[in-house]
């Protein structure tokens, strides 16, 4: 398949939905040679910050001076960014080829008579086979939305298992309450040789603690403390362990727990043989910012952007906001999936302003701006329906004054197109902020 043939292909890959059982990707694996069995593994659970401490890691292991992988989910700007080894994406012809293997693998499975694999089993294959392919030393691994019935979780052993802050999402597939969500996530923990998790209500770590006993390993627990932090420009610096003079580049306090998960996966993997340094880790994480994570856009204006699409993740970047501009203007634009708890959503973030500006999301799991809007209206005094993406962008600078800090949030799947807006108008120089 050329390039375009292969986005064609994914974008109809879609149709297949999503499953929870291993029949699809064992299927699969089976007919590319079991790749996933020449590799070693971190594999990363948890509702928020998974992405941001797989990258975190990633960069520790590069900069220590191993060929790392990582497979992450969903993507922003472009489809690649999913598959990276060493920070750099998939080249374009190695994803078209890497699909076409995949897809004559799924036809020779249907004519088989089983179902067609499932988009993200076809992404777990494609990472394990291009990974392999390139001889990564390690591969961080992202599970889906849950753990153990998940298609990441398909993998026979394991260096280390990470758990990221688990919290209610994806209820209507993983249980509907923190216990069960809990209990599904900790299915990661087979075939593991050591686990790390951050700070988690007790009710969680015993729900890991139980299964690490079950699979005969030892939890270790993350326990870094904010207090010993401090913020200057749009840095943090902290230190953590015996590591001095870390900086990490963000504004979100919530980013300085997931860099010292990130330290505690690397001295764990140090303790199985991997050469680290703290330089290595220092240098790592100074280079390693991660977007959508209160993201400046536009440093000069305070506008920001953040992932923020479920209720952990929005109290964390209220506590963020909160702290870092504890007196400015707050000006929210959302745009969330209709299977997010936005209404809840909505109730934490009207304690932190009461000007919202509401966005379509796409797709079949979208939810309209219209609809947001209905619920924001009731609990915002300014709130404002938008036409599209360059119509909230334009309304959010128009009513933006020189102390007021815009805020997009909401679904990974929308922070592209409103990025690119906001970038539009800031580059135009039309918007001064002066309002």
């Amino acid at each position: 398949m050329t390039y375009e043939e292969t986005l064609q292909f994914i974008d109809d890959a879609a149709a297949y939905g999503s499953v929870m059982n291993f029949d699809g990707i064992n299927a699969l694996l089976e007919k590319l040679k079991q790749p996933q069995k020449k590799l070693k593994f971190i594999h990363i659970a948890g509702t928020n910050g998974k992405g941001s401490c797989a990258k975190y890691i990633s960069d520790i292991m590069t900069c220590a001076g191993y060929k790392s992988g990582r497979f992450s989910t969903p993507e922003v700007f472009c489809y690649e960014e999913k598959f990276t080894i060493n920070g750099e994406f998939i080249p374009k012809d190695k994803l078209a080829y890497y699909y076409t293997v995949i897809k004559n693998a799924c036809d020779r499975i249907v004519e088989e008579g089983a179902n067609h694999p499932t988009l993200f089993e076809m992404e777990c294959a494609l990472s394990f086979l291009y990974f392999s392919n390139e001889q990564c030393d390690i591969v961080i691994l992202e599970a889906g939305m849950g753990g153990r019935d998940d298609a990441t979780n398909v993998i026979c052993s394991k260096l280390l298992s990470v758990f990221t802050p688990i919290g209610l999402d994806h209820m209507a597939y993983l249980g509907d309450s923190i216990e069960q969500i809990a209990l599904n996530k900790s299915g990661i923990i087979r075939n593991s040789n050591a686990v790390l998790t951050a700070m988690q209500d007790d009710k969680i770590i015993d729900i890991l603690k139980k299964e690490a006993q079950k699979n005969r390993c030892i939890l270790s627990i993350s326990k870094f403390d904010p207090l010993f932090t401090s913020i200057k420009d749009d840095k943090i610096l902290f230190s953590y362990k015996n590591i001095s003079n870390i900086t990490i580049e963000s504004f979100a306090l919530y980013q300085a727990q997931n860099a010292a998960l990130a330290i505690d996966a690397a001295l764990l993997l140090k303790e199985q043989g991997f050469n680290i340094s703290n330089d290595d880790i220092i240098l790592a994480l100074k280079k390693s910012p991660s977007f959508g994570r209160f993201t400046p856009i536009c440093k000069e204006y305070n506008i920001f952007i953040d992932g923020a699409h479920n209720i952990p993740a929005i109290i964390a970047l209220k506590e963020a906001i909160n702290h870092r501009f504890p007196n400015n203007r707050i000006i929210i634009v959302m745009g969330v999936l209709k299977d997010k708890a936005y209404k809840e959503m909505l109730n934490i973030l009207k304690e932190l302003t009461q000007d919202i500006i509401c966005v379509d999301t796409k797709g079949v799991r979208g939810l309209s701006a219209k609809e947001l809007y209905h619920y924001a209206s009731q609990n915002f005094a300014n709130a404002y329906c938008s036409k599209d993406y360059t119509d909230a962008v334009q309304y959010a600078l128009r009513v933006s004054s020189k102390d007021s800090v815009i805020i997009s949030l909401g679904s990974l799947s929308y922070l592209k197109n409103i990025y690119l807006e906001f970038m539009k108008f800031c580059k135009s120089g039309e918007y001064n902020g002066q309002n």
